[in-house]
């Protein structure tokens, strides 16, 4: 994932530098729930950062926006984070045209919920694999 119109252009020449002839398909974090702990784009930058991928980095396909919401937005329903980034993903389309842009929210709590609302990616892991260790007792 993108979060900064900076990181595209840095991703954009690596990508360059490789030698890829094929686009490399992009998703823009977008921080919904305006969580100091949660990474991504502001809800206000984000189509310019949308707008730098598509005009500047030619290498760099925009594929969607993902968010992880909030935990207390998870709860409710309509969950306030999805639909800002619908709201975000058709905010973009309207300025910059284009192609549809997937949208990547909900996880193994939500999933449906996400779906019902357009989600066009989900992330199920834990439901698959289980909840993960905290870091802490990972590291070797």
């Amino acid at each position: 994932t993108i979060d900064s119109a900076a990181k595209a252009h840095k991703m954009n020449e690596a990508w360059a530098n490789a030698g890829h002839k094929h686009r490399l398909n992009v998703f823009v974090q977008v921080n919904t729930s305006g969580e100091e702990e949660k990474g991504g784009v502001e809800k206000g930058d984000v189509v310019q950062v949308a707008r730098s991928i598509r005009e500047s980095c030619n290498g760099l396909n925009l594929l969607g926006l993902m968010t992880i919401g909030s935990v207390e937005g998870s709860h409710k329903r309509p969950n306030p984070d999805f639909l800002a980034l619908v709201k975000l993903r058709d905010q973009i389309k309207a300025e910059l045209g284009g192609d549809e842009l997937e949208l990547s929210m909900g996880m193994s709590d939500d999933f449906a919920h996400a779906l019902e609302l357009g989600s066009t990616n989900v992330r199920v892991g834990s439901s698959i694999f289980g909840s993960r260790m905290p870091k802490s007792t990972t590291a070797l």
